[in-house]
Parts: structure tokens; sequence; C-alpha cells
């Protein structure tokens, strides 16, 4: 027995797991589907449904991707073996992990007139962390997220260049904070 595991790539869908076992292909709700290719017909395949006949044109891509239309409608889905969908999860998982942390950088050569935060503050999305004069013009460096600051070694009269690494705001110490 083989489990895929089916994506729709459309918002709020759930993802899916399939079974295919002997050419049949049983949901995980137990509901047996087949799909059988129709003679004479290029993509085009019956789908049983428990007693329900329908018609659907099928086709894949080299990426993992299927289309599907059926009814007048098309759906795209992505559709991997269990391995990869374990892999791709493990990924998904680091991926948040390295998403809590948000790097707040100079995004132009300038001086810090202002920090208005320390090491440890908790900070809300939008909240003024600096103020940067560059070109005779003060501007002000905004959180792009809620968070913890960290990493703050920047002092009031630095002259920094565009990119350098301000603080890092930390969203996971924010969360465990609440």
């Amino acid at each position: 027995m083989s489990t895929y595991t089916v994506e729709p790539e459309w918002e709020s869908a759930t993802v899916v797991r399939i079974e295919v076992e002997e050419g049949k292909t049983l949901l995980q709700s137990g509901q047996e589907l087949t799909l059988r290719p129709l003679a004479g017909h290029q993509n085009v395949y019956e789908i049983r449904i428990g007693s329900t006949l329908r018609h659907a044109v099928v086709e894949a891509n080299s990426r993992g991707m299927v289309s599907i239309s059926f009814q007048g409608y098309q759906y795209l889905l992505k559709v991997s073996d269990s391995v990869y969908a374990r892999f791709h999860a493990i990924l998904k998982e680091n991926l948040s992990a390295t998403q809590q942390l948000q790097k707040v950088v100079a995004p132009m050569p300038g001086l810090i007139k202002n920090v208005s935060i320390h090491n440890g503050q908790s900070v809300r999305k939008g909240e003024k962390l600096f103020v940067l004069e560059a070109m005779k013009m003060e501007n002000i460096i905004k959180a792009p997220g809620s968070g913890v600051v960290r990493n703050l070694d920047i002092a009031e009269g630095s002259a920094v260049e565009k990119g350098t690494l301000l603080c890092v705001l930390d969203a996971q110490s924010a969360a465990s904070q609440i």
C-alpha cells in the first residue's frame, strides 16, 4: 500500500492523505474512490466515488502539481508521497521557527538620533524603535512585527550603513510572555 499527501492550492483547504492499494484509492475517511482512464480519450478519467460516476480531465506536471477539471471547475493539487510529505513538514517547522526572529536593519546610511527601546522590551508591530537621520531628514524605523527586543547593540549617535543590523525581534519570546 502506498500513501500520498494531497494539498489543495487554495486557502482554507485541508490536506488529505490518500492510500492506494491494488488499483483502488481509499480516502482517509474510508470512502472508496476509483480512478480509471476513459478509453480513447487522453487525460480523461472516470471517477467513481461510492456509487456516483463522474468524468474529469486530469493532468500532471513535473513539479508534482495535478490539475483536475471537474464539472466546469479546475482544481490544482500538490501530490507527494508520505516520505516527501514528512520531509516537507519538517522543513515547514524549521522555517516557522526561524520566522520567529525578525531582523531590523538600517534602510539607508545615516546617524541614529534616537533609540526608543532596550534589550528585553516587548514591542508591538508599528511601534517606533529608532530615529535615523539621513540627508538632514529624520526617518522613523518601526517594528515590522510584535516581539521582544534582542541583540540591541546600537546607541544614539552611532553612524550606520545601509543593511546594518539594529536589533532582532523575537516573536516566540513575546508569545511566551502572554
